[in-house]
């Protein structure tokens, strides 16, 4: 009987508790004074103070709604990992997340010669006969006492006369080509290219494209400092 009874006191009183829980709370906003001054209180200053008060609680809590609204409608980023990915499977997020997506390097840095094929072909004069070791010893081998002498005027000469000379020094320009070519294709394709982030096909395409004619200019530019 006793802890019946003393349930049911409990309950009025949990019952009046939250019965005049609006009234007070309504008291004690009604006298909450955060901007109390430590000057004279006259009456203008508590109009004041309680007027500031007011407006900070309203800011407040208009300011809280707004947050809170925020970040209710607002998008929620989650961060999903993917080890090993395919190269199709990056394609097709990258496609849909470009400005998100991030696949780090497992190796930072590569030799351009691993994504990079660079070959050369020389003109076709370099890789004909006419500087040909066999055609070179012809000339330098060749005895002028074998030219007829009804050739002789003095509007033509056989040229091979003279044009030993001349195709050694056209032999020599190809081979300083060929060394000049290979000796800047070994740099290139050593070359090391950097990176953390895996790129896009396109910036990728174009950052190639750059390397293979910066490789170009540089190899001609070298080669003509050569001749001078």
């Amino acid at each position: 009987m006793f802890h019946f009874q003393f349930k049911y006191l409990l309950e009025l009183t949990v019952i009046n508790c939250v019965r005049h829980l609006p009234n007070f709370a309504y008291q004690q906003l009604s006298t909450l004074n955060i901007f109390e001054s430590k000057t004279i209180r006259t009456r203008t200053n508590l109009i004041r103070e309680y007027f500031l008060t007011r407006l900070f609680i309203c800011i407040f809590i208009i300011g809280s709604i707004g947050i809170g609204f925020y970040i209710f409608i607002s998008e929620q980023n989650q961060v999903v990992t993917i080890i090993h990915s395919s190269l199709e499977t990056y394609e097709n997020l990258f496609n849909e997340y470009s400005t998100s997506i991030q696949c780090p390097c497992s190796q930072v840095s590569v030799p351009y010669g691993a994504f990079i094929n660079v070959t050369f072909v020389l003109h076709q004069v370099c890789s004909s006969d006419l500087v040909s070791p066999s055609w070179l010893h012809y000339l330098a081998s060749f005895n002028p006492i074998l030219i007829p002498a009804w050739t002789e005027t003095e509007f033509s000469r056989d040229f091979r006369l003279e044009g030993v000379s001349y195709f050694q020094l056209l032999a020599t320009f190809c081979s300083l080509a060929k060394i000049n070519i290979e000796d800047g294709q070994r740099i290139f394709t050593n070359t090391q290219f950097v990176n953390a982030q895996l790129l896009s096909r396109s910036i990728f395409v174009q950052q190639t494209e750059a390397l293979a004619k910066s490789f170009i200019n540089k190899t001609r530019n070298n080669f003509v400092r050569i001749l001078n």
